[in-house]
C-alpha cells in the first residue's frame, strides 16, 4: 500500500498544476483508498485514478515557495511474490503550466513528466513499513512524504514448511496494529471491540491447511483494520517513522564513511570500498535507489566525537558562494538542508554575486551588511550557521570580525574547499591559471589568497586573518576538502600540515597553521569522488565543484553531523 501524506514545494522552477504517477513493476493497482472509504472522496474533476498499471494522485496546485499541500490519498497494489524479479516503485512528478491549466478542463490537460524517483522493495515475504521522503531535488526541488506498507496476504496456497514464517509475519502485523492503537490513538477504548475480535492462532496439532487459512484470515483482518485507521493517525506515525528512516539511511551511508583520528591516503582501501559486489552492504527492506548514485567516500577525522544536538527551531543557515559565484551554486546545499530540517530558515546572500577582482575586506563588509539587514528584517535568531564554498569561507571569516552582535548565536561553520591558509601550492594548469590571475590580471582577492599582496608575508591579508579568532566562536566547525581538488589542496581546506617547496613558504604556512585556532568540536572531512574524464577534471576544477554539486555527498554530510 502506498499512502501519500503531503507534498512540499522546496524550490520548484515553475508554478502550475501537479500530479503524482505511481507504478510498481510486476504489480497491479487494484484499489484506491478512496474506494475503501478511508479517505475523503474528491470531486470528479480532481479525484485520483487507476489507469492501466498506474495509480495517479488527485491533481493539486503549487503557486508559492515552501508551500505545503495535504494529499491524504493512496492505493493498494497487488503483486505475486517472485524473488527472481525486481519490484521497483517508479514515482513521476507530472506538471501542467498554470496558464494552460486555468483554461482547460482537468481531463483535457496534457501532463508532462518533469522528475522521477525509484524505490526498490527487497523483502516482500515479510511485513515492511517505512516512511520515505521522496526527494525530487536533483531536477525539481520538492518533497513527497510517502508511507509504504507491504504484507503477504493471499497465502492459502502456501506450503506446510512456510507455516512458521507466515505465523511470524501474522504476529508482527497483529502486534503492529495493537501498538499503533496504543501509541497513537487518543481514545484506545473505542477499538476494544476490534481488538477483541482478533483471531487467535490455531494449535499445532490442527491440520496444516486449516492453520494456513487461519493465519490468512488473521492477516487480512489486521491489514484492513490498520488501513481504516491510518488516515486518522498518519501525522503521528510520520513523527515516529521519519526518525526510523534517517536511522536506516545513516546505516546505509556508513558503508561509505571512514571514521579515523588520522588522515587517510590509502587509495587501495577506497577502491575496495567501491567494489560493492565484494562487500556485505547494509540493505534496507524498502530502499530508494538514488541514495549512492555517485558513491562518494567520506573520510571523517574528528577531534571530538560527542556533539550537542543542533536545535533547528529559529535557526538561520546562511549559504555563501565562492569566487565569481552566484546564489545558484549553493542551491543544492540549501534545498538538502530544508528537506532534512523543514523548520530552519535559509538565506543565500547575493551582494558578492559575480564579483571578481575585489578586495576580500570589501566583500566581507558587503556580506556583513547583508546579513545584518536580513536579521533586522526577519527578527533575531537563536542560532546562526554558515555553509561556505571556496572563497566564500574566507569572506565569512572576514565578516565575522565585524559581526559582534551575533557571536553568541553562532552554531555551525561548514566550509567546502575553502583556502583557509591561502594558496601556497597548486598543481598543473591551476598553477598557470593562478599566475595569470595574480600577475597579469592582478585580481586583488587572488593576490591576497596567493600571499603576494605584501613582500613581508606576515603583513599580508591571509596571515593577519589567521590571527583572528572567528572560527572559535562557533560551537562546531566542519572543514570539507578533497585530495582530488587541484584548486585548493585538501591540507589547506581542512587546516592540516603540508610540505612546501621552500623553507620561507613552509615557515609562513606553519605559522598560519598554528595561528588558526579551531574549537574543540572540529571535524575534517576528505571526500573521494568518482570523477569522469572531462574538461573540468582536465583543468583541475572537477572535485572543487563536486563539493557543491554532488547531491549524494551533500546528504551524507548533512546526515552525519
Amino acid at each position: 500500500m502506498l499512502y501519500l501524506l503531503d507534498f512540499r514545494n522546496i524550490d520548484l522552477s515553475r508554478q502550475g498544476l501537479y500530479k503524482l504517477r505511481f507504478q510498481i513493476l510486476n504489480a497491479f493497482p487494484y484499489m484506491r483508498l478512496e474506494q475503501l472509504g478511508v479517505v475523503k472522496k474528491q470531486s470528479n474533476q480532481s479525484r485520483s485514478e487507476n489507469i492501466g498499471n498506474y495509480f495517479i494522485s488527485n491533481p493539486f496546485w503549487v503557486r508559492y515557495e515552501d508551500e505545503y499541500v495535504q494529499i491524504n490519498d493512496g492505493c493498494i497494489f497487488r503483486l505475486d511474490v517472485d524473488n527472481t524479479k525486481e519490484n521497483i516503485i517508479i514515482i513521476e512528478l507530472l506538471h501542467c503550466d498554470s496558464r494552460i491549466a486555468e483554461r482547460v478542463d482537468v481531463e483535457d490537460i496534457e501532463w508532462k513528466s518533469i522528475s522521477s524517483f525509484r524505490i526498490q522493495l527487497n523483502n516482500l515475504n515479510d511485513l515492511n513499513k517505512l516512511l520515505v521522503p521522496v526527494d525530487f531535488s536533483q531536477n525539481e526541488s520538492s518533497l513527497l512524504n510517502l508511507m509504504i506498507f507491504s504484507c503477504p496476504l493471499n497465502i492459502k496456497d502456501a506450503q506446510v514448511h512456510d507455516i512458521e514464517r507466515l505465523r511470524s509475519v501474522s504476529t508482527k502485523l497483529c502486534d503492529f496494529y495493537k501498538t499503533t492503537i496504543k501509541s497513537f490513538v487518543s481514545n484506545p477504548l473505542q477499538f476494544q471491540y476490534s481488538l477483541s475480535q482478533l483471531l487467535n492462532q490455531l494449535p499445532e496439532d490442527v491440520e496444516p491447511q486449516l492453520r494456513i487459512n487461519n493465519i490468512s484470515l488473521n492477516m487480512y483482518q489486521n491489514w484492513y483494520n490498520f488501513i481504516q485507521l491510518l488516515p486518522t493517525i498518519s501525522d503521528k506515525i510520520y513523527q515516529q517513522e521519519i526518525k526510523l528512516y534517517y536511522q536506516e539511511l545513516n546505516m546505509k551511508y556508513n558503508d561509505f564513511i571512514i571514521h579515523s583520528q588520522i588522515r587517510i591516503e590509502n587509495n587501495n582501501l577506497l577502491n575496495l570500498m567501491r567494489n560493492t559486489w565484494n562487500r556485505n552492504l547494509y540493505k534496507m527492506d524498502i530502499e530508494p535507489l538514488n541514495l549512492l548514485d555517485s558513491q562518494p567516500i567520506l573520510k571523517i577525522q574528528s577531534l571530538r566525537q560527542s556533539f550537542e544536538q543542533a536545535k533547528w527551531e529559529n535557526h538561520l543557515v546562511i549559504f555563501v558562494h565562492g569566487y565569481k559565484g552566484s546564489q545558484f551554486d549553493m542551491k543544492r546545499w540549501k534545498n538538502a538542508f530544508r528537506i532534512r530540517y523543514p523548520n530552519i530558515h535559509t538565506f543565500i546572500p547575493i551582494s558578492n554575486q559575480r564579483i571578481a577582482g575585489d578586495n576580500i575586506d570589501r566583500m566581507g563588509f558587503r556580506l556583513k551588511e547583508e546579513v545584518l539587514a536580513y536579521i533586522q528584517c526577519f527578527g533575531k535568531f537563536d542560532k546562526i550557521s554558515f555553509v561556505c564554498h571556496s572563497l566564500g569561507g574566507i569572506i565569512v571569516r572576514n565578516a565575522l570580525i565585524h559581526l559582534k552582535s551575533i557571536k553568541d548565536n553562532l552554531l555551525w561553520y561548514i566550509s567546502l574547499g575553502t583556502p583557509h591558509l591561502g594558496l601556497p601550492k597548486n598543481l598543473g594548469m591551476v598553477s598557470a591559471g593562478l599566475w595569470v590571475m595574480t600577475s597579469l590580471i592582478q585580481d586583488i582577492s587572488m593576490v591576497q589568497l596567493a600571499l603576494k599582496d605584501c613582500k613581508n608575508k606576515r603583513n599580508g591579508y591571509m596571515y593577519n586573518l589567521s590571527l583572528s579568532n572567528g572560527l572559535q566562536q562557533f560551537q562546531r566547525v566542519i572543514l570539507v576538502g578533497s585530495q582530488q581538488d587541484d584548486y585548493v589542496p585538501c591540507a589547506v581546506s581542512t587546516v592540516q600540515p603540508m610540505v612546501l617547496d621552500s623553507i620561507a613558504k613552509q615557515k609562513i604556512y606553519d605559522e598560519m597553521l598554528h595561528n588558526l585556532q579551531l574549537p574543540k568540536n572540529t571535524s575534517r572531512i576528505d571526500v573521494d569522488f568518482q570523477l569522469n574524464q572531462n574538461w573540468d577534471r582536465f583543468v583541475g576544477r572537477a572535485a572543487h565543484m563536486q563539493l557543491v554539486e554532488n547531491y549524494t555527498m551533500i546528504n551524507m554530510i548533512i546526515n552525519s553531523i
